[in-house]
């Protein structure tokens, strides 16, 4: 390619295999090992061949196919769920390591798109894949599943702009009504990216055991009983709290002010900053 055209400027990893679907215990661990050659390896390989030249011309793109079992347990598709975090760890790595050389890395998760992985689910049966995503690989079928354009019109977005090291989910993020400030802040912060729930840095909220919220952001004074609560006994000694309830987009910036989502009244509070 670097021969015919003189340089590349874009490269995107989609190739991808389920592997042996089942039990780890019965899989036939060559499959299994074939699984990270292709998944991973792979996009390294491709990564590695081009980076180079991106190097050297100061700019480039790379796109990597990761997918919903990076991001959760995927019971059954072991090394599918295996060489898909590793892409998305991968992606973060070389994010950070060629941000001066301005190359943009980033992971999709393209959806339940109709290809030939939903054969093999199908062909696997219920036994092998679990009855319920068997059940919900049938009805994907009938369905016809996900438009591949989102996919196609996720990657147009992310090689026209500056976003860097992060899994966007084609579906599921809204990253459509993303503006330049919206990804500076995403640039900045921990958000799309595989990280370890630790209570310290890092907090899962169940919305379920909290009632209705009710914040006054003048002086951010938190009305949330039972959560309230929680902070003080749990974090008296911190001064400044960061809490992340996983619904929509960050919703509150250093400044106390209200980001996008309450303009269009989509969601609940996202993020917050508590002082106690």
């Amino acid at each position: 390619i670097i021969k015919k055209f003189g340089t590349i400027d874009i490269l995107i990893n989609a190739a991808g295999v389920y592997g042996p679907i089942g039990l780890f215990g019965g899989n036939d661990i060559k499959k299994w090992t074939e699984t990270l050659q292709i998944n991973l390896i792979g996009t390294a390989n491709c990564a590695h061949a081009v980076l180079p030249t991106m190097t050297k011309n100061k700019a480039g793109k790379i796109i990597n196919f990761s997918g919903g079992g990076a991001v959760n347990s995927f019971s059954n598709f072991s090394a599918y769920a295996t060489s898909k975090a590793a892409v998305v760890r991968f992606t973060e790595n070389l994010a950070a390591e060629y941000k001066d050389f301005n190359i943009q890395v980033n992971a999709i998760a393209p959806g339940a798109v109709n290809t030939k992985l939903l054969g093999e689910v199908l062909a696997a049966g219920p036994e092998k894949a679990g009855k319920d995503f068997y059940e919900k690989s049938i009805k994907q079928q009938r369905e016809g599943g996900e438009d591949p354009k989102l996919a196609a019109d996720l990657i147009l977005f992310l090689i026209s702009g500056s976003l860097t090291g992060k899994l966007i989910s084609a579906k599921w993020d809204n990253w459509k009504e993303w503006d330049e400030a919206d990804i500076e802040r995403i640039n900045n912060s921990s958000e799309y990216t595989l990280r370890r729930i630790d209570n310290k840095y890092f907090f899962e909220i169940n919305p379920g055991n909290i009632s209705e919220p009710d914040f006054i952001i003048a002086g951010v004074e938190l009305k949330t009983t039972p959560l309230k609560k929680h902070a003080k006994s749990k974090f008296a000694s911190k001064e400044r709290l960061v809490f992340s309830m996983i619904n929509y987009d960050t919703v509150v910036n250093e400044t106390w002010k209200l980001s996008s989502f309450l303009k269009k009244n989509k969601s609940l509070l996202l993020m917050f900053y508590l002082w106690i």
